[in-house]
This record gives structure tokens, sequence and C-alpha cells, in this order.
């Protein structure tokens, strides 16, 4: 019994791990510069568009500056890598399905991942965020306030973070994600939509 519990507590870590990357595993589209207004970018096989990005006034119109950025896993798209991680680590069939009965019941929208980059360390920390997931027609599904998360060392733009967002709630495409700092004077930041590419 203690044996299946220390593992179990090891898988977690281990899985957990990968979501801890440095920023040279993170995916480059999120990282290499600030998205303008109405700009789409193709990640994870989504279309991401922010709508809207709150940036100091001499970099509004600029690929300069601090970074905003978010990607998107589905439910299914999760499903995949936990299975593809099992397949080359040899868990066993037990591990695997608690796994993802974990993903799941925890994320049964998905995941946001998201990249921010400040000049400032403090900025840079994601005590000060929080998400709110939005229907097709603008009506809250949810909304998710980040835990204490303090900043990387600076490289190329500044502090920089990078987190995982479990979404608690089942979403339908598209759908909305506005990233919000609590220590801003905007009502709402950052906006972005989120909608599969279509193949």
């Amino acid at each position: 019994m203690k044996r299946s519990i220390i593992g179990v507590i090891l898988m977690v870590f281990i899985w957990d791990c990968l979501f801890a990357q440095p920023i040279g595993t993170i995916n480059p589209s999120m990282t290499e510069k600030p998205w303008l207004d109405k700009e789409t970018r193709i990640i994870n096989d989504h279309a991401i568009t922010m709508i809207f990005g709150e940036r100091p006034t001499n970099y509004r119109h600029m690929n300069l500056g601090p970074i905003t950025a978010i990607s998107y896993q589905s439910p299914g798209q999760i499903a995949d890598s936990i299975k593809n991680v099992a397949g080359k680590e040899n868990w066993s069939d037990k591990d695997l399905q608690e796994k993802l009965d974990y993903y799941t019941s925890d994320a049964p929208g998905g995941i946001v991942n998201v990249f921010i980059s400040r000049g400032d360390e403090d900025r840079a920390n994601f005590r000060w965020f929080f998400l709110i997931i939005r229907n097709k027609v603008d009506k809250k599904m949810t909304e998710i306030y980040l835990d204490y998360q303090a900043p990387q060392l600076p490289e190329g733009n500044g502090w920089w973070n990078y987190t995982s967002v479990l979404i608690d709630k089942p979403v339908e495409m598209p759908f909305y994600v506005y990233l919000n700092d609590k220590q801003s004077n905007h009502l709402s930041d950052f906006k972005f939509e989120i909608q599969p590419v279509n193949k």
C-alpha cells in the first residue's frame, strides 16, 4: 500500500514537471514577440487571436516590449499527451487511468497555457493574474485566480513566467479567454479568442 502511494505521488510529480518547462521548450510562438491586436497565431492546432491587449503606450503598435501570450490544449489533446508519456515510461494501466481520470475531473474544459514577460520582477508574478473564460456570446463560464509563482530570471524581454491553468468547466468552440492583471487600471487587460484550425 505504501509503495503504491509513493508510486502515484512520484508519477504525479514527474507529470507535473512537464508543465514547468524552461523557456527553450515553451512553444516559440508564445515567446518570440508580443502579439498585436487582432493578430492570430496557430498553436496546438488552435487559432489564437488576441482581440485586444493593454500594453504600455510606447509599445502599443510595435512587436516589442512585454509579452502576454496563451495557448490551449483540448481534453482530447491532454489525453493523447498523457498516453504518449505513459507509453514512453511504461506506466501501469492503473497509473495511466488515474492520470486520465484526474484531468477528466479537474480539467473538463482543457488547459490554457499562459506566458508573460515583464520588465519589473514583481509584475511577472502570477499572483496578480486571473482568467475569465467566456463562451462565444461572451457569457461568463468560469473565473480562475492564479497562485503565487515567482518569475524566472530575465531572458530577452525581461522577467518571465509560464503556467498551465486547468479549465474547471467544459467549453465549446469558439470561446474567449480574458487574462486580467489586478495591478492594472483596466476592467479587462487581454482578450483572446480560441477556435480550432479547420483542416
